[in-house]
């Protein structure tokens, strides 16, 4: 956090950011976002929790939540398949793992 501080503090004193950047030893997109990031927020702390793109089969939740239940020995292939859902199926396990729903395999299964 400091250094994010000193960075942007020299940078407002009038400094050209691709100097600032050599100076500190960051990139000059870094301080760029930084900037941009205080624009938006008025601060420069970290943004906090998952910033990305929520999960393609969100929608299909419910879906998902019930396939597993009715038919826990279905692989992820099947069950993308069987219920139409986009992506692969390793979106389908990271999705899963998400919600925090885990597969197991039961020793009659096997």
């Amino acid at each position: 956090m400091d250094l994010r501080r000193r960075v942007v503090a020299e940078v407002d004193r009038g400094s050209p950011p691709a100097e600032v950047a050599r100076r500190f030893q960051v990139t000059e997109r870094t301080i760029w976002n930084w900037l941009a990031l205080r624009k938006e927020t008025g601060q420069i702390t970290p943004r906090q929790g998952d910033v990305g793109p929520e999960c393609v089969l969100e929608p299909h939740r419910e879906r998902i939540f019930k396939s597993v239940q009715d038919d826990p020995g279905l692989t992820l292939a099947q069950r993308q398949r069987q219920l139409g859902l986009p992506g692969c199926a390793t979106t389908l396990w990271n999705a899963l793992r998400r919600w925090g729903i885990t597969l197991k395999k039961s020793a009659q299964s096997c």
